[in-house]
């Protein structure tokens, strides 16, 4: 694991030149933050990114037979993580982002680049540790909220980048990930966007998460599983 850290830069998901040009089967590069001056979330949204916070991109090559899994397999870790260290359980809202008591706290961005038989994984994370984020419509909370102390930033980037590093190439058994979500996996959304052209937003309930990482909805008086999109 090789790991770059800035006081500054514009998104962690930007790869620099000399990573891309020297990059290893299965080696771990990670892209780490203080600060993003254009952080990038889903389908081009800013990335609201101030100070206090964890900002980092896990990069590696690897098979390409994971990309539909990855995004579902980093929440995963991430949610073992805190449980274990903090005790602190978290929900699943599909398809990215863990949250508290209905308030986001870490949200997960996967931009992927196949060549062949392999892909480039560019897994960016963002974790609102010291700061909350205070934007429109966006409802947050921050882990020093939930335990009532400050957190030091190096230390427990350090602790989650080492449990990515560990973990991440290990055997993905899809069952146990998916079967593990579930159990956290939160079921009061109401609406569901395509984010094609012509999106639409409709009203669903959400049922469960496939084994495949797609989701079990219900849309009017169907039962459909979905692979892309958000749920509001």
């Amino acid at each position: 694991m090789i790991n770059i850290i800035f006081n500054k830069i514009t998104s962690t998901q930007n790869i620099p030149l000399i990573i891309k040009k020297n990059m290893k089967y299965m080696v771990i590069y990670i892209i780490q933050s203080f600060k993003q001056s254009k952080g990038v979330g889903r389908y081009n949204r800013k990335w609201h990114s101030p100070v206090g916070n964890i900002y980092f991109s896990i990069i590696f090559n690897y098979k390409k037979d994971f990309i539909t899994s990855m995004n579902a397999y980093v929440c995963y870790l991430l949610h073992i993580f805190f449980k274990e260290n903090y005790n602190v359980t978290l929900d699943y809202k599909w398809p990215n982002d863990l949250y508290f008591n209905n308030k986001k706290i870490t949200g997960i961005l996967t931009q992927n680049e196949i060549n062949g038989s392999l892909c480039t994984y560019k897994i960016g994370v963002g974790i609102n540790v010291n700061d909350s984020i205070k934007v429109k419509d966006v409802i947050s909370i921050s882990l020093k909220e939930i335990l009532g102390i400050k957190i030091n930033l190096l230390d427990l980037s350090g602790s989650i980048q080492k449990h990515i590093n560990e973990n991440i190439f290990n055997p993905i058994n899809s069952a146990k990930v998916s079967k593990y979500l579930n159990r956290y996996l939160i079921k009061t959304s109401t609406y569901y966007e395509r984010h094609f052209n012509n999106k639409k937003t409709k009203l669903i309930s959400v049922i469960s998460l496939n084994n495949d990482f797609s989701l079990k909805i219900m849309q009017d008086s169907l039962i459909i599983n979905i692979n892309y999109g958000e749920i509001f």
